[in-house]
């Protein structure tokens, strides 16, 4: 939530550096910010999770024109799934699996239940 709520204040702080509360803004997100991005388009800035209240609002849309996600998990991420049971190799140092598990990220990535 704090990510999604910095990026509304910047893009607030956009339309009044150029005095214009309609200006609206072309969206290039990757990887995880694209989850940011998402979120936002959907539910604004409200923390919808912390209530379980899920019903998408749109409420920015009126901030967005155009959104492009690359490389987002948008279903989430087979490998989150080992990293949570084996520990995540970074480099050539590994995150034993006890840390992984208290990462909220590695649960973010969980697949969507769709994916098979």
């Amino acid at each position: 939530m704090t990510t999604v709520r910095k990026l509304k204040r910047f893009l607030d702080d956009v339309r009044r550096e150029y005095g214009d509360e309609h200006l609206r803004f072309d969206v290039v997100a990757h990887s995880m910010g694209g989850y940011v991005a998402r979120y936002f388009l959907r539910f604004g800035d409200e923390d919808v999770l912390r209530d379980n209240r899920l019903k998408v609002t749109w409420a920015d849309v009126p901030y967005l024109n155009k959104m492009i996600l690359l490389g987002t998990p948008n279903l989430g991420s087979l490998s989150s799934i080992e990293g949570f049971l084996r520990g995540q190799k970074v480099g050539f140092a590994r995150i034993p699996e006890e840390v992984v598990a208290t990462l909220p990220s590695t649960y973010q990535l969980f697949p969507h239940r769709i994916v098979r």
